[in-house]
This record gives structure tokens, C-alpha cells and sequence, in this order.
């Protein structure tokens, strides 16, 4: 087998799906080729992908190339192959433009060029031989959420202490369950004793209910602690003094990136309740395209959302589906015996 392997990279907006395919020939310790152009490199693209990976200067180089400037391109990457004859290359065509990878897939055609691709929410790669066979590589490691949002230049703090323990979760549950699930009916007093820490009686609620989802979630998942947060402060530097956005809840799973939003109350009509509901919703689809193209959202509430005879208001869930949410939830599906988050989190909002 010829030399060392170079694994070619093309960088673009969408840092995850690189990271996942340098994870996976790691074990093989490929040299590596990162190509670029001046608006990544200016985004911070090429130095997220390096943050998360640990990579060593002495095993990549950057190559800025301009890919309206064909000619150009082709004489920065002849004048690398030329430096790499005794190796092979491993061009993987996930990132980029399609004219770059168009670009890549001709100027490393050559005997000791094979390509991978990683299909959009695949946990395989595809690798592709110069006669276009092809096998698959599993994809194998998993990204906590601290590499996920370094990988997208989101830099967060999130509250990692618990104010209640899970069994403390479930008897607020068993009582709140007992009036119907009705806000004004929450059981503070029993909340208020059960709590490790001070929180206001204006609070008491929403931290329950927060933390009651954080818990579900995390059992019902099997999630590590380094694959989920609650109360997450998110910043674009370092530097900021205020946060951009606050979510509720963020955890990563199968390296897919979920945000949850968690109302215990919203008003006191159904109708104002989708109001309210919607104005949360705006705020969290209009952060989410800053944390990768497959990002879900969700939304759950133990006020009701739906019109007098139960059903869903067609209207609400037309605008939620606009906004790409995956999935609500309400009172009425929190108290069907047979519910589970990891049901509901699996499902989409239905068709109207």
C-alpha cells in the first residue's frame, strides 16, 4: 500500500459532518488536506473543525483557493500532489460547494484517489472506489455537546446544579396530576420542601417543570451528562456580557443536535396560549440555523394548546410546521398514561 493516507477535506458552513468523517478514519491517522476559501476561513470554519478534533500542526495543511478561479485552484492542489506523489488520497465530497467538490472529484482523479460522502443524517459513510464501487463505514463516535456547539463557534454556560432529585420530581408530578394538571392548582408547597436550593414561589413551577423534562428525557434517552444541558446561555465570543438566546433545554443525540423549549404555563386561555407559544417558537427558529442544518426543535407545555373540542387549532400547527418545529406537545398529551418522550421525540408535528 502506497505511503500515508491524506484525507481531503472541503470546508463550508456545516462543520459536523467533516468532524464525524475525520473521526472516522482516525484510527488510521491520515495526514490531512483542509481545502478552503476566504469567507470559511473568515467564518472561523477551519479552526472550529481543528478545536474539536486536537489535530496536531505537524498533520494538516489549509489551502485557500478561490473556485471561480479554476486554473489557479488546480495549480495550488498540483503543486501539493506533486509534495504527496507517494501517498494516497481519501477526498471526502460531504462539504463544500458543488462546484468545488465537482472541482476535487476531477483534479484527484487519479489510481491512488478514492472519495467518501456522507449522506445528510446518515450514521454510515460512503466510500467510493475509481470504478465506482462503493462500500460503507459506520460511523461510530459520538460528539458531546460541548464539541458539537465549539464545532458551530457557540461558545454557552449552561445551570448544571439540580434543584430537584427524581424521586422529588415524581411526587410534585403525582400531586400536580391530581388537579388536572392545572397551573393554579401547582403544588408549591410540596415543590418549595422538596427543593435543594432556594427558588422563588414565582419560579417553583417552571424550574419543576424544566428539570421534570431534563430528567424524562435524560432516563428515557439513556443520555450521558456530557450529551445534555439545561438552562443554556448561548454566545456568539467569549467576550459577551449578555447572552444572545437562553434555551431551556439542548442534547445531542445519534450527533444530531436537539432544542427543547419547556412552558409549564402560558396564559390563561388556550387561544392566548398559542400566541404566547408561537412568539417563543419565532425566537428559537431563528437561532437554530447557527447550529447546523439538522437541528430539531421542539416544544412542550402542561397548558392546553388546542381549540374547545380538543383538537388542534389547523392554523398554529401550519405556522409551527413553517418554522421546521418537529414536534409539541401539551396538556392533553403529558397525561395520557401511555406518553414517552422518547415517542414523542421520534415523531413529527401532523400533516393538516
Amino acid at each position: 500500500m502506497r505511503g500515508n493516507m491524506v484525507l481531503v477535506s472541503l470546508i463550508s458552513d456545516q462543520t459536523i459532518p467533516n468532524i464525524l468523517v475525520i473521526k472516522a478514519f482516525e484510527a488510521e491517522k491520515p495526514l490531512h488536506l483542509f481545502v478552503t476559501t476566504k469567507e470559511m476561513e473568515e467564518k472561523g470554519k477551519t479552526a472550529a473543525i481543528l478545536k474539536v478534533t486536537g489535530m496536531s500542526k505537524k498533520d494538516y495543511e489549509i489551502l485557500t483557493i478561490d473556485q471561480e478561479q479554476a486554473g489557479l485552484a488546480q495549480s495550488k492542489i498540483a503543486y501539493y500532489q506533486k509534495q504527496h506523489q507517494d501517498d494516497r488520497f481519501m477526498v471526502n465530497l460531504t462539504g463544500g460547494t458543488k462546484l468545488m467538490a465537482l472541482m476535487m472529484f476531477r483534479l484527484f482523479e487519479q489510481e491512488s484517489s478514492r472519495y467518501c460522502y456522507l449522506p445528510f443524517g446518515s450514521d454510515a459513510l460512503i466510500i467510493i472506489q475509481q470504478d465506482f464501487s462503493y462500500e460503507r463505514k459506520s460511523i461510530t463516535y459520538n460528539l458531546s455537546l460541548y464539541e458539537y456547539l465549539k464545532a458551530c463557534g457557540i461558545f454557552y454556560n449552561s445551570l448544571e446544579n439540580r434543584f430537584f432529585d427524581d424521586d422529588g420530581l415524581q411526587l410534585v408530578y403525582d400531586q400536580f396530576a391530581d388537579s388536572g394538571f392545572h397551573y393554579n392548582a401547582f403544588p408549591n408547597r410540596l415543590a418549595t420542601q422538596l427543593t435543594k436550593g432556594a427558588v422563588s414561589i414565582e419560579n417553583i413551577a417552571g424550574t419543576w417543570f424544566e428539570e421534570y423534562v431534563f430528567s424524562s428525557i435524560k432516563n428515557e434517552l439513556n443520555l450521558k451528562d456530557e450529551a445534555i444541558a439545561k438552562s443554556v446561555y448561548i454566545y456568539q465570543t467569549k467576550e459577551q456580557a449578555t447572552n444572545d438566546q437562553e434555551i431551556d433545554l439542548i442534547f445531542v443525540q445519534n450527533n444530531e443536535l436537539h432544542l427543547v423549549e419547556c412552558k409549564v404555563s402560558l396564559g390563561r386561555n388556550s387561544s392566548k396560549a398559542r400566541q404566547k407559544a408561537l412568539k417563543d417558537l419565532f425566537k428559537l427558529a431563528a437561532i437554530a440555523h447557527k447550529f447546523g442544518l439538522s437541528t430539531k426543535l421542539y416544544f412542550i407545555t402542561f397548558d392546553s394548546l388546542r381549540m374547545t373540542n380538543g383538537k388542534h387549532n389547523e392554523e398554529f400547527l401550519l405556522k409551527c410546521k413553517l418554522l421546521k418545529i418537529n414536534n409539541i406537545a401539551d396538556r392533553h398529551d403529558l397525561i395520557k398514561y401511555d406518553f414517552s418522550f422518547k415517542s414523542f421525540l421520534t415523531h413529527k408535528i401532523p400533516n393538516v
